[in-house]
C-alpha cells in the first residue's frame, strides 16, 4: 500500500469496503449488489464518515487508519485520567476507610464489580 499502512485482519478490510459502498450510497454491501449484515454500526458509520470526506478505498484505509489511532490515543488518555481519579480518591478518603466502618469493603467491592462486570458482560 502506498501509504505505508497494512490492514492486516481480513475482517478490517471488509468493513473498509462495505463502509466505501455505503459512502456512495449503495447500502451496506461488499460487492456493490447484495445486502450483507454481521458488522457493528457505529464502526461502520464512523467509517463511513471515512468514505464521504474521500472515495478512494487506499485513502479511506489510510484515513480509517489514522482514525483508529485516534481512537486509541483518547482511550489512552481516558484511562490515565481514570487512574488519576481512582488514586485521588483514595488519598481523599482513606480516613474514612480505615475509620471501623464499611467504607473500605464498599470501596473493594466497588472496584471488583468495575473492574470485573465488563468480563463478565462479553
Amino acid at each position: 500500500m502506498a501509504s505505508g499502512l497494512h490492514v492486516t485482519m481480513e475482517d478490517g478490510f471488509y468493513y473498509f469496503k462495505i463502509a466505501q459502498n455505503a459512502a456512495r450510497g449503495f447500502g451496506p454491501t461488499f460487492d456493490g449488489l447484495h445486502l450483507t449484515n454481521g458488522y457493528h454500526p457505529l464502526w461502520m458509520f464512523c467509517l463511513m464518515s471515512v468514505y464521504w470526506l474521500t472515495n478512494d478505498l487506499e485513502t479511506g484505509l489510510f484515513y480509517g487508519t489514522l482514525l483508529q489511532a485516534g481512537f486509541m490515543s483518547a482511550s489512552t488518555i481516558l484511562f490515565y485520567a481514570a487512574a488519576a481519579a481512582a488514586f485521588d480518591w483514595v488519598l481523599l478518603s482513606y480516613k474514612n476507610g480505615l475509620s471501623g466502618l464499611e467504607f473500605s469493603l464498599h470501596t473493594l467491592l466497588l472496584c471488583a464489580i468495575a473492574y470485573f462486570l465488563p468480563a463478565m458482560v462479553l
